[in-house]
């Protein structure tokens, strides 16, 4: 969570493969360095702070064969940049419609490539929407999904995008997680939890204007 006088600037979460000593390093190497690119280049593109980091990750996993996928959004007022590298959609809840939509631009390719590796660096995509009072955003790590049941089932998107759409707008960030992991732990068999997981919620209290400028 990125945060300046008290008020939220940008969100971002991101896996790194394996298990172990080797991706725990990663995972604190990629902390802070996402984070001082996010805090240096507030006056770039979100695309370009992710091209950056990315960079930087590559020059210090030189022989390390883990990679990260990865979301980072950036709030301005209502307008909400978001990049993706790799990793599971991001969902949005519409207060107005209670609508759950995965958050992508319909006239292009979006999703990055996985970040650290060196044969895939490119360039990332920036998406740009708007977030409206009581709409929810929500990120998640693939163990979510990817945990099954007794019977073998995984829990999948559509079961999350269901969950999303029965959540009261009006609850808090804190209470959204626990209503959405409350329906996941309901449906899975905790044998098959072998993976970490993470599950962020964003929802905007504040009023804000429509800017059709931003809409995706």
């Amino acid at each position: 969570f990125y945060s300046r006088n008290g008020e939220l600037h940008g969100v971002s979460l991101f896996d790194v493969s394996g298990h172990g000593i080797a991706p725990g390093l990663l995972t604190l190497l990629a902390r802070s360095v996402v984070h001082n690119e996010f805090s240096a280049g507030s006056d770039l593109r979100l695309a370009q702070v992710i091209e950056r980091a990315n960079r930087t990750l590559v020059r210090e996993l030189d022989a390390i064969d883990n990679y990260l996928t990865g979301i980072i959004l950036r709030f301005t007022h209502n307008r909400v940049e978001y990049v993706n590298a790799g990793h599971p959609d991001l969902l949005v809840r519409r207060a107005s419609s209670g609508e759950v939509l995965k958050v992508e631009p319909r006239d292009r390719e979006f999703k990055g490539q996985f970040l650290g590796i060196a044969a895939l660096e490119g360039k990332f995509t920036t998406a740009v929407f708007n977030m409206m009072k009581n709409d929810i955003l929500v990120l998640y790590t693939d163990g979510l999904i990817e945990t099954r049941n007794a019977a073998g089932e995984e829990y999948g998107v559509e079961r999350l995008e269901h969950s999303l759409a029965s959540v009261e707008p009006s609850l808090g960030a804190n209470d959204i997680t626990a209503r959405l992991m409350a329906d996941f732990n309901a449906f899975i068999d905790p044998r098959y939890l072998k993976d970490d997981l993470t599950l962020v919620a964003v929802r905007r209290s504040g009023d804000a204007e429509w800017s059709r400028d931003y809409a995706i």
